[in-house]
């Protein structure tokens, strides 16, 4: 699932305001309120044997409060961020297609040659036709890709994934670093699917 550089900026925003909004401007917020007088040990002594006095009259209302303009506006601010980052989430989510790609580094225990077990899921209310998937390889902010047109030299793309069902498949990463020797720099890897309506998915990156 891919966002773009707006949608980050957003919900940073989204977190430093609510942050500001619950954690900084309520330890700022001073009490207001009656100030109970205090008496000395002996006028309370003196006073114990004179007529009683009344207890001194509340005022209606306990402490209160004070709540500024400017946390008011700061919660409008952080209101409205949400609104837009919902909108933004529904925008990414909605429509039928729904995938979730999933990868694992693994090594083959008997040849101790690494592979990547790749898992699809169609999480939406149709089935997915899937392109042929694309393995990016990244070095810091370089990156390379290849498309995976055969599966155990099998042509499997395009495929189509029944609504709430999945797909594996283990790809062998050795082959890549062995024919493309500069790629032994890119150890971080992960997978890019693309269906028939043009979403791209994409997994978290492994290491290698």
């Amino acid at each position: 699932m891919k966002f773009e550089r707006n949608d980050y900026l957003v919900m940073a925003a989204v977190l430093i305001i609510v942050a500001v909004v619950f954690f900084i401007l309520p330890a700022n917020l001073k009490p207001s309120g009656t100030h109970t007088p205090s008496y000395s040990q002996q006028n309370s002594i003196e006073q114990s044997y004179d007529t009683p006095q009344q207890a001194p009259e509340e005022n209606g209302s306990e402490q209160k409060k004070e709540i500024s303009p400017l946390a008011i506006f700061f919660n409008l601010i952080s209101l409205a961020l949400f609104v837009v980052l919902g909108f933004i989430l529904f925008k990414r989510f909605k429509g039928d297609d729904l995938i979730f790609v999933m990868i694992k580094a693994k090594k083959n225990k008997l040849s101790g040659k690494r592979f990547l077990q790749v898992s699809v899921y169609n999480l939406g209310k149709h089935p997915a036709s899937l392109n042929a998937p694309t393995i990016e390889f990244s070095h810091h902010k370089e990156t390379k890709r290849y498309v995976i047109t055969r599966v155990e030299n099998q042509v499997i793309y395009p495929l189509t994934i029944p609504s709430n069902q999945g797909h594996r498949i283990n790809i062998d990463v050795e082959k890549f670093y062995e024919k493309v020797t500069e790629l032994k720099a890119y150890k971080s890897v992960r997978m890019i699917y693309s269906t028939a309506s043009g979403k791209a998915f994409r997994s978290l990156k492994a290491k290698i």
